[in-house]
């Protein structure tokens, strides 16, 4: 199996390790993580006394080092694939804007708001202005979450996404 890797990043028995928590390895599908799972449902791997997110071992393995701040996004959308084809390197933005493009329902109440830059704008001002997010949230008829993301800039509003890219 070593010749499948393109880096000696890691040695053998990290490898073997690795990949014995590998369900399987069958061409164009999920390699599912077997092994111990976060909270969050994401693969995770004990390496240098460290936890790390199985996928992001596995694109090191296959692709070398990347940055601590980069994404390791998942194209098949199953938090425990390894599988190198499944895995690209994107930001918070590009993971938000693939999730949105495949799941266009998944607005409010998420990353992506369905709000426009301008009601996003009111938002603010009622919240800067003293009005709670309660209150907010009756008027725009979505959730108080929704109003904490947006006002705390946890959101980002489908206007933005569409004059960006």
């Amino acid at each position: 199996m070593d010749n499948l890797f393109t880096n000696d990043l890691f040695d053998k028995k990290t490898k073997d390790r690795f990949w014995n928590q590998v369900c399987s390895r069958q061409a164009g599908e999920c390699w599912v993580w077997d092994g111990s799972v976060s909270a969050n449902g994401y693969g995770q791997f004990w390496y240098n006394q460290l936890n790390f997110s199985a996928h992001r071992i596995s694109y090191m393995m296959f692709f070398g080092p990347i940055q601590s701040n980069d994404l390791v996004c998942h194209k098949c959308d199953n938090k425990r694939c390894v599988n190198p084809k499944h895995l690209y390197i994107g930001t918070h933005l590009s993971n938000i804007i693939d999730r949105y493009t495949r799941f266009p329902d998944s607005g409010r109440g998420y990353r992506v708001s369905n709000f426009n830059t301008d009601e996003a704008s009111q938002m603010n001002t009622l919240y800067q202005q003293g009005w709670n997010y309660t209150n907010i949230s009756e008027l725009f008829n979505t959730t108080r979450q929704t109003i904490s993301n947006i006002v705390n800039k946890r959101t980002t509003h489908l206007q933005e996404i569409n004059n960006d890219y």
